[in-house]
């Protein structure tokens, strides 16, 4: 609901000259929005408006950001002092967290940022990366810092203070002129398997936020796809996902969302690992499908017997899928997500496809996992194919609130005799996340883009 009316909001300040954090660009804003952001940031620094250095600068600005938030919809609902008011508190995003105080204590807050050496995320100049525990936030999460004033960073930010600032390969599948363009375009996995793998870029300020990282491929100068995954957690939300654009660099240096023949994202599999301790496990395997109908799966995962009606198990991405799958091992045979991918599609795939063929005549394309073993357990999804043509971006918003995807997941429960457990899981905070995706774009009959892992 809060995000409604933000929106609203957004769309009625901006009537009133209202200037977001990053402007929402592309070929047909440009014009509208940029020169007026670009011109309150000189106004507002010490920057002069003859000085090209600086106004390149103020351009990468914009890109640096995105990269910081990772989610472009939650940092347009910040003003060009990367501030909101939620009532009678102003929050404040920085190269230090987030800052909270009244509006009453405002002016506290600006003596704290100043002797702490904290700078707003407007600030062109001057960010700087978080290189240790913060004194007032060693071990990040909502603190009282005294004054009417609050700090939050996520309680594992001590994680991400490695910024990675070399640039990643800009070398698509043909060292940056693109794969061939004589591949069956209808099988996207292997024209992706021609394209340089990277294990992302980080953020000028290495991510305090959550995880956000990227790729991009640049080519005939003016071009690129960026293909990014993030996992970040702002306190008035969070969000979770992997986006691919393709981009043109416009008249005012900035890149914007440019549309091509196709653009395509697949993800191969993205992992999350969690503690858990279930020392007494039944083994068994069972298939919720979208429709409601529920099979166990037997001899080997293939053959699955209908079993009763079911809603989908709540994970965040359940309205997403055509199927989620659930499997209780009583021994750890999983170490790695390599394991656990490698496992799922040799052994599962197969009968869950053939499954949904059968049952529903429908494809599979996209569905979740979750194994649980005595010490842990793995959740996983796929999406293997999200294309489309004549456009510049494809998305997958696995999750996007208000506070923290904490969900208690029920595992089992249907028809006689099954076991049936349950235990918490937060999606921004698990023991490990893997990822293996692609992200490319079709323009004149070539291929460009990434292959993230990590």
């Amino acid at each position: 609901m809060m995000m409604n009316l933000l929106i609203f909001s957004q769309k009625k300040l901006y009537s009133k000259g209202f200037k977001s954090l990053v402007p929402k660009l592309n070929e047909t804003t440009i014009e509208q929005y940029a020169q007026m952001h670009i011109d309150s940031y000189i106004d507002n620094t010490i920057m002069q408006k003859n000085s090209s250095s600086d106004y390149d600068d103020i351009v990468e600005h914009f890109d640096d950001v995105e990269d910081i938030f990772g989610d472009e919809v939650f940092e347009s609902f910040l003003n060009s002092d990367a501030e909101i008011q939620i009532g009678n508190d102003i929050y404040k995003y920085t190269d230090k967290g987030l800052l909270i105080s009244s509006i009453a204590t405002y002016s506290n807050l600006e003596l704290f940022m100043l002797d702490n050496n904290i700078h707003s995320l407007n600030d062109i100049v001057n960010l700087d990366p978080v290189n240790s525990p913060l004194s007032f936030n060693p071990n990040g999460g909502l603190v009282d810092i005294g004054d009417g004033m609050r700090h939050f960073l996520p309680p594992d930010y001590t994680t991400t203070l490695d910024p990675e600032l070399d640039d990643p390969p800009h070398t698509g599948g043909g060292n940056g002129n693109g794969s061939s363009g004589n591949n069956n375009d209808d099988d996207y996995s292997e024209i992706a398997s021609t394209l340089a793998t990277c294990s992302g870029k980080k953020s000028i300020l290495g991510g305090i936020f959550g995880k956000s990282v990227y790729c991009l491929d640049k080519y005939n100068k003016k071009y690129r796809v960026k293909t990014k995954y993030y996992s970040v957690d702002f306190f008035l939300g969070y969000a979770i996902g992997v986006k691919t654009k393709h981009q043109k660099k416009g008249k005012l240096g900035i890149w914007t969302r440019n549309k091509t023949e196709k653009v395509a994202l697949g993800i191969n599999s993205i992992s999350w690992k969690f503690n858990v301790n279930i020392p007494q496990l039944t083994n068994n395997a069972r298939y919720y499908i979208y429709d409601g109908k529920v099979y166990n799966a037997t001899n080997s995962y293939y053959n699955a017997l209908y079993a009763g009606n079911a809603s989908m198990p709540e994970l965040p991405f359940s309205d997403k899928v055509d199927a989620i799958v659930e499997i209780a091992m009583n021994t750890g045979v999983f170490q790695t997500e390599e394991q656990v991918t490698n496992f799922i599609l040799q052994n599962v795939y197969g009968g869950l496809k053939s499954l949904l063929n059968s049952a529903n005549n429908r494809q599979l394309k996209r569905f979740g996992v979750v194994i649980v073993t005595p010490s842990f357990n793995w959740v996983q999804y796929y999406d293997f194919e999200n294309v489309c043509t004549n456009c510049s971006r494809r998305e997958n918003i696995i999750d996007f609130g208000i506070a923290t995807p904490m969900i208690t997941y029920k595992f089992g429960g249907v028809g006689s005799g099954n076991a049936s457990y349950s235990w918490d899981m937060n999606f921004n905070h698990p023991v490990i996340t893997k990822l293996s995706c692609y992200g490319m774009a079709k323009n004149n009959g070539n291929w460009y883009g990434n292959r993230l892992q990590f």
